[in-house]
């Protein structure tokens, strides 16, 4: 700020004065295209693999009547008339403005129509997938009018798959090649109030929130060897308006009127940014809840990216290894900035494509329609190749190993800290415990790991036998950074952070009110009662060859490997001839679907009281599996009960005399004679 511009200030109003502050504090949001010093950017020479698949993004195109979005939309037909089959162009929702598809009796009908009708005549020589996901503003006619929209689309695509998720439901997933999965997420069916939606999920399986999370989770983990690309309307990140970020002129201009009101348009800006009463911005309750969330469960994946539209320009953010691509320029523009100087931002029409390359890597680049020319602005690597993997561990190693399971450090503690939170069963964990080692290559014929497990708390990694039973690979160390990153901060992005800080130490030691090597002891009692259990077996499992490049999270500590209860058919075998293995929730659907659905009352109530009589208090629906029956025309199930690490709990010290009457973990018994 120079000496002639401080002076001009002390000669202006104070209205202006104040107007001029606000604008300098919080407008760097602008028009113009802006670009962090470490962007990521690359030449087209650069690029030295061939496209995999192509994905072209364009949203919030819900004006496609006006001529700046004809001009944009005909500019990217020019560019699917040039791509291959190997391609799809994805609306990121807002298609329709400004209040989706109404009755066809209403007098907008007409217009609303043709609104979508201009957008989807642009694919009639793509050769690739057109899909249309909805945004908020699409809603705003209600159920009826989502799928109305829905049905428009599908009809006029005659696609069954061109709009998703279908049947106004909240998430739906769909392969673009054997290994490049997209999950499709509606937005903003998680910030509605559905006291004024009746009926919105009665079609779907998912019923609330917390079930669109898990369904998430799922699908993060059960394509974690693949490129996953999130599409869904809301961004989870955005330094643009419905992220607090405005432009100088909106401090003069309040809601983009004509009409210069200083003052007043600071106040607004600053009222919107900081109060989060608009359900659209980021800074909103709900919408930061589901943004972190999302964001904490892919915190530790490298193969996601996010594809979204709602701020209406073009921004790349980077934030670890979550990455942001926004696209909502479609048919109207708004400033915006970077969050870091990793960001790429334009408050311009246009579109992005993004490329997922053969090699692994993917790049997405910009391009801005402005002026009805078309022009690159920038081209950013999303994702690099990966490095090439060598393999340098052993094969080989001695037939047994001593090993603890904490550092005997870690588990000596004064006599005060046993006073109050007790001695558990602190001192197995420090206890030197002589185990057999394991080659998985040789191991009962032997084994391929293929993915890692998803749980909470568990460092698990899967596990497949020739002959194509699955077995699991499960540390008898618990990870206490997962789990405070899964439960305890599931709305947070800490990461590795946690690593080595109290919490982590706290949580460890808590652990041991647990007995290491319970599940050991369980299977043998289970048997005894004719009751379905894994046979886990104890091993030391270095770091090896066989591990590949698992062994950057695996290796060189105890493990059991145990069976999956995967539907084989060695698995079926070995539970007297199952037809099927199916989830609790698969059960509790087919219990509402038909009457012959039932369970074998005798084994469940078994079962029950088994946990009892080991005082297994953990035992919530992801706990069990079904071995599935014919019987007649009846089908019948029978439990199979997993994860007993938490029988035999002791929970002595003084201090959980107090914490053990909390309500929330009540249930959290510890063992005693006396069930």
């Amino acid at each position: 700020m120079n000496l002639s511009f401080k002076t001009h200030l002390k000669n202006t109003s104070v209205v202006v004065r104040v107007a001029l502050s606000a604008g300098v504090l919080y407008s760097c949001a602008t028009y113009n295209v802006k670009k962090g010093k470490n962007l990521s950017e690359i030449n087209n020479s650069d690029v030295k693999s061939e496209n995999d698949f192509k994905i072209f993004l364009v949203g919030d195109a819900g004006n496609a009547d006006e001529v700046q979005a004809q001009n944009t939309l005909n500019l990217l037909r020019n560019q699917l008339e040039k791509a291959d089959s190997n391609s799809m162009l994805i609306f990121l929702g807002d298609n329709i403005y400004p209040t989706g598809l109404p009755e066809k009796s209403d007098k907008n009908y007409d217009l609303a129509k043709k609104k979508l009708e201009d957008q989807l005549s642009i694919v009639k020589n793509f050769k690739g997938k057109t899909l249309v996901i909805p945004g908020n503003h699409d809603w705003y006619n209600g159920l009826d009018g989502i799928k109305a929209q829905e049905d428009f689309v599908k009809n006029y695509l005659d696609d069954k798959k061109a709009f998703l998720p279908k049947n106004s439901c909240p998430i739906d997933d769909i392969s673009l090649t054997k290994d490049i999965k997209l999950i499709v997420i509606d937005s903003e069916w998680a910030l509605l109030n559905w006291d004024k939606y009746p009926g919105i999920n009665k079609n779907c399986d998912i019923k609330t929130r917390e079930d669109l999370f898990t369904e998430f989770k799922d699908l993060i983990n059960k394509n974690q060897d693949k490129r996953i690309i999130v599409a869904l309307h809301h961004p989870i990140m955005s330094s643009g308006t419905h992220a607090g970020y405005s432009s100088a002129k909106s401090h003069l201009f309040p809601l983009k009127s004509k009409i210069p009101a200083p003052g007043v348009a600071s106040i607004i800006n600053v009222l919107r940014s900081s109060s989060g009463a608009n359900p659209e911005d980021i800074n909103n309750q709900h919408y930061a809840d589901l943004a972190n969330r999302l964001k904490s469960i892919v915190q530790e994946k490298e193969n996601v990216i996010f594809v979204s539209g709602h701020d209406h320009n073009l921004q790349y953010l980077e934030m670890r290894n979550i990455k942001q691509i926004i696209s909502g320029a479609g048919s109207k523009i708004d400033p915006a900035t970077i969050g870091d100087q990793k960001g790429f931002s334009y408050g311009g029409s246009g579109f992005a494509v993004l490329n997922i390359r053969k090699d692994k890597s993917s790049d997405v680049e910009y391009f801005s329609t402005k002026d009805n020319s078309l022009e690159k602005l920038s081209h950013i690597q999303v994702i690099g190749k990966p490095a090439e993997f060598v393999n340098n561990y052993p094969d080989s190693f001695p037939s047994t190993i001593t090993s603890t399971i904490y550092p005997e450090k870690l588990t000596q503690k004064r006599k005060f800290y046993r006073w109050l939170w007790g001695d558990h069963y602190r001192k197995y964990y420090g206890m030197p415990i002589e185990a057999p080692t394991a080659n998985i290559s040789t191991l009962d014929g032997g084994y391929t790991p293929f993915r890692e497990g998803g749980g909470n708390q568990s460092n698990s990694l899967r596990l497949k036998a020739q002959d194509g039973q699955e077995f699991v690979m499960r540390g008898i160390k618990k990870s206490a950074v997962r789990f405070l990153n899964n439960m305890a901060f599931k709305k947070s992005t800490f990461g590795n952070e946690l690593s080595n800080t109290f919490p982590e130490k706290f949580l460890l030691d808590f652990y041991t009110a647990n007995h290491p090597f319970t599940p050991f002891a369980v299977g043998n009692m289970a048997d005894k009662i004719n009751l379905f259990h894994s046979n886990p077996r104890l091993y030391y499992i270095p770091k090896q060859k066989a591990l590949g490049e698992y062994n950057q999270n695996y290796g060189d500590e105890m493990y059991m490997i145990e069976e999956r209860f995967s539907s084989d058919p060695k698995t079926l075998a070995s539970l007297d001839n199952a037809r099927d293995i199916v989830s609790t929730d698969d059960v509790l659907k087919n219990f509402n679907k038909n009457y012959k659905y039932s369970v074998d009352q005798e084994s469940y109530i078994r079962a029950r009281l088994f946990d009892m009589l080991i005082g297994d208090w953990d035992r919530h629906s992801d706990q069990w599996k079904w071995a599935e029956y014919k019987d007649g025309d009846k089908v019948i199930y029978k439990p199979i009960g997993k994860d007993r690490d938490q029988a035999f709990s002791k929970y002595d010290g003084n201090a959980f005399k107090l914490i053990m009457n909390i309500p929330a973990i009540r249930h959290m018994k510890t063992f005693k004679d006396d069930i």
